[in-house]
């Protein structure tokens, strides 16, 4: 009786594993999240496990964080006075990593964006390689702790054309346009024209001494004028003279003498010079200089 007691148990123990060997070779996992065991970084990969309800692990190499197909950045970059980070997320989880705060600022050049005047103040800023922007108020350009007017770069202005002034400072150079400068003028007196000598005049003028233009006066007002527009033409000035049957010219600046020539009368009065024929004497009576022939 007792043999087949135990010979029944053992049955049913074998029957238990068999069923129960059966059931596990059929079984389905049912994973839990994936866990990150070792964090990858951005050079080097990393390990992640999940297990399942059966208790069984299943373990998987991750890529490194700059792989883009498993891993997807959101990135807060740092200032200089607060850190930033990057977060990494994939499927297998998320990794982040601190970002440290900058160092000092490396700010660019001065860029002036309004220019400042003799009397009004401007402005200037730069940039920092973080995106920060310094702004700054500049003085006027009469400050002389911040702007040199610069006497290599500036020029005088003439009657010829404008000139500048050029300030420098660390923030920039600045130009100031001059106008043109008046004329520098000198009063010219007038040269008299010479008929001995066939030499031409010169009007009185005004000249100026930088730019050397002419100019006459007009209606209270200088006007320029060409040094042709001042030339007094050599010219004698005649007057008749005659005898009873001859005529000339003699010039009352110079005493020039011009070829006699015959009279020639028209109804009793001469057609060049008007000297009018007498009747008795055959003398002549007009208003011109008679001279003995």
């Amino acid at each position: 009786m007792k043999k087949r007691s135990l010979l029944f148990v053992l049955a049913f123990v074998l029957v238990f594993v068999l069923v129960l060997a059966t059931g596990c070779n059929q079984h389905q996992h049912v994973w839990g999240e994936w866990t990150i065991t070792t964090q990858p970084t951005e050079t080097a990969k990393g390990t992640a496990v999940r297990s399942c309800v059966c208790s069984e692990k299943e373990t998987q190499e991750l890529a490194v964080l700059t792989d883009t197909s498993v891993w997807t950045l959101n990135e807060t970059p740092a200032t200089h006075e607060t850190e930033g980070k990057k977060v990494y997320t994939s499927t297998y989880g998320t990794v982040e990593i601190t970002l440290p705060k900058l160092s000092e600022h490396a700010w660019g050049n001065w860029t002036i964006t309004t220019e400042p005047t003799l009397e009004n103040t401007g402005s200037a800023n730069r940039s920092c390689a973080c995106g920060e922007t310094d702004t700054v108020t500049l003085p006027a350009l009469t400050d002389a702790t911040v702007w040199t007017k610069d006497a290599e770069s500036s020029v005088v202005a003439t009657c010829k054309a404008e000139g500048k002034d050029v300030y420098t400072s660390q923030y920039g150079n600045v130009e100031v346009t001059l106008p043109k400068a008046e004329h520098t003028w000198r009063e010219v007196a007038e040269v008299a024209a010479n008929c001995a000598t066939g030499a031409n005049g010169t009007a009185a003028h005004w000249e100026c001494d930088f730019c050397h233009k002419l100019f006459v006066e007009r209606d209270g007002a200088k006007v320029e004028v060409s040094a042709e527009d001042l030339v007094i033409v050599a010219e004698h000035t005649p007057v008749w003279n005659h005898n009873e049957t001859q005529h000339w010219q003699v010039c009352s600046v110079c005493n020039h003498e011009t070829a006699k020539e015959n009279h020639t009368f028209v109804e009793g009065v001469c057609s060049a010079c008007g000297a009018e024929e007498t009747s008795a004497k055959g003398t002549l009576e007009n208003p011109y200089t008679v001279a003995e022939a």
